[in-house]
């Protein structure tokens, strides 16, 4: 959805700001425009890269997707859960009938 895509955008920049700043962080304020091109254009291109194909580097869609997994293990369990007790009930039904006829006998 669009705040998805727009919180990748800031997670993009945000990254591409801290790693900048750790390698030119000396020289940033001193150097021409665009001297820094040839060094931090790679670095550039692969980050956007990461960002554009890995749908899971946002932080919240990971934890949306989780969320889902553990929603679809509990709607299993509960499904387990109703067929066991459908089968105790059948039991518990073969249990009484079983008694009544040994009382018969």
């Amino acid at each position: 959805d669009d705040q998805s895509r727009r919180r990748v955008a800031f997670a993009f920049l945000e990254d591409a700001k801290i790693r900048f700043r750790s390698q030119f962080a000396d020289i940033m304020h001193k150097a021409p425009a665009f001297t820094m091109n040839p060094d931090f254009g790679p670095i550039l291109e692969r980050q956007m890269a990461f960002y554009n194909s890995d749908p899971g580097n946002d932080d919240i869609m990971k934890v949306k997707n989780q969320l889902d997994d553990v929603k679809n293990v509990m709607v299993e369990n509960i499904e387990k859960v109703l067929e066991r007790g459908e089968k105790i009930e059948l039991l518990v039904d073969k249990t009484e009938q079983m008694t009544e006829h040994a009382y018969k006998f």
